[in-house]
């Protein structure tokens, strides 16, 4: 098993990333299946997202990607790329209002996809939630808090997707 230091990754700008229209999501997560991304048409992208993408996204093209979040909402979202080995690091935050009854709801762990605008195909998707009280907003960056680490399932040769596809 390997570590990757996912924090060092460069962040995909905010920008690049566009959530999903709360209707849909059950619908994001079926075109989703068993794949970690899905290449999307702009036709497609238009009728996921609420708002257009950036006009630097023209000559980049939109993928639908797998994240989790605590109760399946987001406070806020970072997405992070290794440009070496195209892997996504897709890091959804939940603030929990330091409330026990208010954690109570966001003790699941639900899908919540979002459409990257990129401009290769990520080789591998690695969906990350996170859940806290204030702290989740001093620095109100993922990475000035725990930097988390991923494993890859083989130490010696790199992992390969085929498709689009992984398994979690």
């Amino acid at each position: 098993m390997v570590g990757v230091a996912t924090a060092e990754w460069p962040e995909v700008a905010p920008s690049m990333v566009l959530p999903i229209k709360e209707a849909l999501v059950p619908e994001a997560v079926e075109m989703l299946g068993n794949a970690s991304w899905l290449a999307l048409t702009e036709e497609q992208v238009d009728q996921l997202v609420e708002a257009a993408p950036c006009p630097e996204s023209a000559r980049l093209r939109g993928y639908l990607v797998r994240g989790v979040a605590h109760g399946g909402v987001a406070t806020y979202t970072i997405v992070r790329q290794d440009p070496a080995a195209d892997w996504l690091i897709v890091s959804h935050a939940t603030y929990d209002r330091e409330s026990m009854l208010f954690v109570w709801g966001l003790r699941r762990v639900l899908p919540l996809p979002v459409v990257v605008m990129l401009s290769t195909a990520p080789k591998h998707v690695l969906p990350t939630a996170e859940l806290g009280g204030d702290w989740i907003f001093r620095g109100g960056r993922l990475n000035r808090m725990r930097r988390p680490t991923c494993a890859a399932a083989a130490a010696a040769a790199p992992v390969r997707c085929e498709g689009g596809r992984d398994s979690f």
